[in-house]
């Protein structure tokens, strides 16, 4: 039996990598610079990302009906175009781009949406099962490796030139990525079988498991994937050390440092990790409080640092119970596209809340609400621990 990775398993790690290189320059940088162009920078970002996640859970929908019997790998490329020409509008429209926030929150929607829907899908096709351990490792390692290289990279580049000229070397690599798309070939669809989420949702309230495996992509989504949360502590790190170089030094020592514990954690505590479940979760929460009260730079480093390092490992557990959940007895092989659905759907509306939330405080009220939003946050995040604690490995 072949142990290496096929060409097409190495196309998808390829894929992500890139995927990671250009999700970098499209956010903690992407805040940076809709900061710099607009005054009401907190509202008009909560406003894009709410836009953003709104058009695709709309668009989530029709897309995991399309992919759910074919045109898996062509969602896949489409969503990869979307994401090019959601990159050419910043190349295009520059300083105009915020009177666009429209436009650019559907293209960023739509990119999101068509391509993890099929993301999800072919990396349970491509990669057989007795190399789904070896094809974990080296992304991950690639991606952590990327993550350390390229925000320090990224804000140099960004602090000499500007930030238009990085955006079209990052265009470049999202070609790139259409490219490497053609080296994965079709797959045996399930052309019989039915698409009804709502109707396997229903089916599955019942199960206490998969109750809590979604909880905790909702308040993930409302924390710290992609929620408000990250935008909040982008902008203190803006506000204390002024220039994207910075803040490109400032996140790559945080995920060196997240790649040091996870490493720890691998090694020695990821056979009994409720203990680190919930220190993961408190501490982070926490630290939230702390920087409400200081807000001086080595507060906002430090927070940052230990911060990032210990969510990382918070969403390392609660993505392994996600991904056993997925292959488990649980879900069906023809009902995958269902689970990856209502999972997105979850992830979708805790960050539409989030940033909804954070526009109607910052429209409307006072820093003091700013940093009552704050604790709610914190406690969020330690909910989001227990929950995960909730959730046994899956068979």
């Amino acid at each position: 039996m072949k142990k290496t990775l096929n060409k097409e398993s190495l196309a998808l790690i390829g894929i992500s990598c890139l995927k990671s290189i250009a999700s970098i320059f499209l956010g903690p940088f992407l805040v940076a610079y809709f900061i710099q162009k607009t005054e009401s920078s907190i509202s008009e970002l909560a406003m894009f990302y709410m836009l953003s996640y709104l058009f695709s859970i709309i668009l989530w929908y029709f897309i995991a009906w399309i992919t759910n019997n074919k045109y898996k790998i062509l969602m896949l490329r489409i969503g990869i175009v979307a994401e090019c020409i959601y990159v050419l509008a910043f190349i295009i429209l520059q300083e105009d781009v915020i009177n666009y926030l429209v436009l650019i929150a559907f293209l960023n929607g739509a990119s999101t949406a068509s391509f993890y829907v099929p993301d999800n899908i072919l990396k349970g096709d491509k990669v057989a099962s007795y190399n789904r351990k070896s094809y974990e490792v080296i992304k991950e390692t690639a991606n952590t490796l990327i993550k350390i290289i390229i925000p320090i990279t990224l804000g140099f580049m960004i602090t000499s030139t500007n930030y238009i000229c990085t955006a079209v070397i990052i265009l470049i690599l999202c070609v790139l990525e259409l490219f490497l798309s053609f080296y994965i070939m079709p797959i045996k669809e399930y052309k019989k079988d039915t698409y009804s989420p709502w109707r396997w949702a229903i089916s599955k309230i019942h199960d206490k498991k998969l109750r809590n495996i979604f909880l905790g992509e909702f308040l993930k989504g409302f924390t710290t994937c992609s929620g408000a949360l990250g935008v909040i502590i982008t902008i203190f790190i803006i506000n204390a050390f002024k220039t994207s170089a910075n803040l490109g030094l400032i996140t790559s020592f945080s995920y060196a440092i997240s790649l040091a514990l996870s490493f720890l954690y691998y090694k020695y505590f990821k056979k009994n990790d409720k203990f680190i479940i919930t220190i993961c979760s408190v501490v982070p929460a926490l630290l939230v409080l702390l920087l409400i009260f200081f807000t001086d730079n080595y507060t906002v480093l430090i927070y940052n640092l230990t911060y990032s390092a210990l969510i990382s490992i918070l969403g390392i557990c609660g993505g392994a119970r996600l991904w056993n959940a997925s292959e488990s007895k649980l879900v069906k092989k023809t009902d995958r596209v269902e689970f990856w659905f209502i999972r997105e759907l979850m992830l979708a509306l805790g960050r539409i809340i989030s940033y909804y939330l954070l526009f109607v405080i910052t429209m409307y009220f006072s820093n003091e609400v700013l940093y009552g939003y704050m604790v709610v946050l914190a406690l969020s995040l330690i909910w989001q621990g227990r929950t995960i604690n909730r959730i046994d490995d899956c068979d």
